[in-house]
């Protein structure tokens, strides 16, 4: 970018030369309009070069999520990256440092670049601002999220009970109903009378899915079923009647699905808040709540 402001400084200056030259001889040769057009195209030709630079972009990361006192691999995508030399992340709230060390960082193509992120354990978890720098300029931002419990990926081929995933609780589970009618399931280990939570987070994070979320037995039996509990996305509370292995089964409720239909499931005995009152409270007063 410097280097195209020296050049077109130097166009300019050559055509301000010119010009000054012509018009000492436009009594002689008649050429008043030869050195200001000059001096247009040279311009011209400056704010050219100026264009010619790509500008980077950056369109998504995967994963979306990742855990706090972890070292990932993560995917970004975007435009202009081949020359990327280092990620920008925001500050943590509490500490005021980003907190995350990025150990690797090789571009794969001009599209997409792959990093190994090194996140401390000591962070807040929540969402991060990531920016892409390279000798062009800066990306605008996207978002990256920390988060507290061990990511989970849908392995693809969870598509029946008995190609169920096998999983350990608790866990953040992601996936993606790819096609219509398709569903998804996770097997899992419970202790009886266990206070356990699978909540799905989709319509909330903008994905189509309309989430039904079911818990089966081995035999098939279901034993919980919920719908629409925070708007379209599904809760379900469930104490385990024994101990052993049971089957948590999701699907869209209108059958639907695609490329577009993502979730994500906060599983296990986690915390949990159903209601708080009072809603509110005076100003410069103590609520108990």
């Amino acid at each position: 970018m410097i280097r195209a402001w020296i050049e077109l400084l130097w166009l300019a200056d050559l055509g301000a030369i010119v010009t000054e030259r012509v018009s000492r001889k436009t009594a002689i040769i008649g050429l008043p309009r030869f050195g200001a057009g000059l001096l247009t195209l040279l311009l011209l030709r400056g704010f050219t070069l100026l264009q010619a630079q790509p500008i980077p972009k950056l369109t998504s990361v995967s994963p979306e999520w990742i855990q706090r006192g972890t070292t990932v691999e993560i995917t970004l995508s975007g435009e202009y990256l081949t020359n990327a030399t280092r990620l920008l992340f925001s500050s943590d709230t509490e500490s005021n440092q980003a907190g995350i060390a990025v150990t690797e960082l090789k571009a794969q193509d001009s599209k997409t670049l792959a990093a190994k992120l090194a996140v401390s354990s000591s962070l807040t978890p929540g969402e991060r601002e990531l920016r892409v720098v390279t000798p062009t300029g800066v990306t605008e931002p996207i978002a990256i999220n920390l988060s507290e419990l061990p990511e989970l990926h849908e392995s693809g081929t969870n598509k029946s009970p008995e190609s169920s995933q096998l999983i350990e609780l608790p866990a953040a589970i992601n996936g993606f109903i790819k096609a219509p009618a398709e569903s998804d399931y996770y097997r899992f280990h419970a202790k009886k009378g266990e206070p356990l939570i699978f909540d799905v987070f989709a319509s909330r994070m903008n994905s189509p899915l309309d989430s039904s979320l079911a818990i089966q037995n081995l035999e098939g039996k279901e034993l919980a079923r919920n719908e629409d509990a925070n708007g379209l996305d599904s809760l379900i509370e469930f104490r385990p009647p024994e101990d052993g292995d049971y089957l948590l089964q999701l699907r869209d409720f209108r059958y639907q699905g695609g490329a577009e239909f993502k979730y994500r499931i906060y599983a296990g005995a986690i915390p949990y808040l159903d209601s708080i009152f009072p809603l509110g409270g005076r100003r410069g007063q103590s609520v108990e709540i």
